[in-house]
């Protein structure tokens, strides 16, 4: 007797063990179809896409590898109303596509050209906004040539001024910033009024802290309807990047 009350004790125990393993199996499944639900939902949405990144065409201030993330911002988030901008007004807009760029940055150089390309061919139907990313720690002159560019902002010549300095870079000299506001066409004695008095210093600065709080790597960084991409794409797939949003 004692052996057979043993015995069911023991049958009692191991199937005690199984429940739980049984429940705890469970759980995990349940958790696995949670976490595959809800990708997929990112994915269905939009919120959740994987696009090519070009991080060996970008200048970061630490040079550490991080993956840029794949989680969407409301693009919403990332402008404001006196950003310069190309290209669809801000209600007319399919898509958005904004560039946090460096002046000083050999690939943001690279990557302005296309920039200003695609908003020539996309222009009707897709919003262009540039924003400052100055990384002073590897380019001293960044900076100052972002305040430039809002001064001649100030004189409607923003673009002009912009293809000036990116053309133009590294040669950013006070002397060169000047040279380049009489050749666009601007009234010089306006425009070192406006260097001088560091009449745009707190605008950029704005600009460097929202791409720092961002998380930003380097420039330069790419955001289309808030997926980001880094480095400087190649036309065809900035191209295509667009092509694929606007379907």
């Amino acid at each position: 007797m004692k052996g057979l009350a043993r015995s069911a004790g023991y049958g009692k125990g191991w199937a005690i063990v199984g429940w739980a393993v049984f429940f705890i199996l469970l759980a995990g499944l349940l958790v696995f179809g949670y976490k595959v639900l809800t990708y997929y939902r990112q994915i269905k949405s939009g919120q959740l896409v994987e696009l090519p990144q070009y991080s060996s065409s970008l200048t970061t201030a630490d040079g550490q590898p991080v993956r840029a993330s794949s989680l969407a911002i409301d693009p919403t988030l990332l402008v404001t109303g006196d950003d310069p901008s190309l290209g669809a007004d801000a209600g007319e807009a399919v898509a958005t596509v904004v560039m946090f760029g460096d002046f000083e940055c050999a690939f943001s150089k690279e990557a302005s050209t296309v920039f200003r390309r695609m908003a020539v061919e996309f222009g009707d139907r897709v919003r262009f906004v540039y924003r400052d990313y100055p990384i002073s720690s590897v380019h001293p002159r960044a900076f100052a040539a972002a305040a430039a560019a809002e001064c001649a902002k100030e004189q409607m010549k923003y673009w002009e001024y912009f293809d000036k300095l990116y053309l133009n870079m590294p040669a950013l000299d006070y002397q060169d910033l000047v040279a380049y506001a009489q050749e666009t066409g601007l009234d010089t004695n306006q425009f070192e009024r406006c260097l001088s008095d560091g009449r745009y210093d707190a605008r950029v600065n704005a600009d460097l802290l929202f791409a720092e709080s961002l998380k930003l790597r380097g420039t330069p960084t790419f955001f289309f309807d808030g997926r980001r991409v880094e480095g400087a794409l190649p036309e065809p797939d900035f191209r295509q990047t667009l092509e694929k949003l606007l379907k």
